[in-house]
């Protein structure tokens, strides 16, 4: 019991990781069109204006390999 106890803060963060990644990955689009419109209010110009579907794209592999590694970092290896 005591294990099992011991692993659910573990469990909600991965799942908190999976779901926020999850979410993103659906709406790569509004991602998309919000960062690029910061990006233009901003002033930024260049490869982070050139390529802004980038950006989306890496936040959500960011977080689902964050439910990994986390999840890694709490079973101990």
């Amino acid at each position: 019991m005591k294990r099992i106890v011991r692993h659910i803060p573990s469990l909600l963060l991965g799942a908190c990781f999976v779901a926020s990644g999850w979410l993103k990955g659906v709406a790569l689009y509004r991602a998309l069109l919000k960062l690029s419109e910061y990006f233009r209010l901003w002033g930024w110009s260049g490869f982070v204006t050139d390529y802004p579907l980038a950006w989306p794209v890496c936040l959500c592999a960011r977080e689902l390999c964050g439910f990994f590694y986390f999840r890694a970092c709490s079973s101990g290896q």
